[in-house]
């Protein structure tokens, strides 16, 4: 891909893990890190100018991304799929529900008689 011209190399670390619907066989985070530097070490030499970022995983938040980045200081970014995007939403919507269930009702008759 880098010597087709390529400006982006993501370094895919398999399925999310996180969600309601997440895969349940991941990377673990060593696995994850030695494909990382597979990719850079391999690209440093002729390819040094091309942006790699990486995606999927155990990388659910911008938490762990922050952690992974200490792992592997040469990755320039993150490319969100479901982290940026079910993830939220399922977590919202969730909440919105607790919220409104949390709501107490007032006390009245019962208006549905048979």
């Amino acid at each position: 891909m880098a010597e087709v011209g390529v400006d982006n190399i993501i370094v895919h670390f398999g399925n999310s893990s996180g969600g309601t619907i997440g895969s349940k066989t991941v990377l673990t985070e060593d696995a994850a890190r030695k494909r990382a530097v597979a990719v850079l070490d391999a690209l440093s030499g002729k390819f040094s100018d091309r942006i790699v970022t990486c995606h999927g995983g155990a990388i659910e938040t911008s938490a762990d991304f922050e952690r992974f980045l200490r792992l592997e200081p040469r990755l320039q970014g993150y490319v969100g799929g479901s982290s940026a995007e079910r993830f939220p939403i399922e977590t919202s919507v969730v909440e919105a529900a607790r919220q409104f269930k949390s709501v107490k009702l007032p006390k009245r008759a019962n208006v549905y008689r048979a």
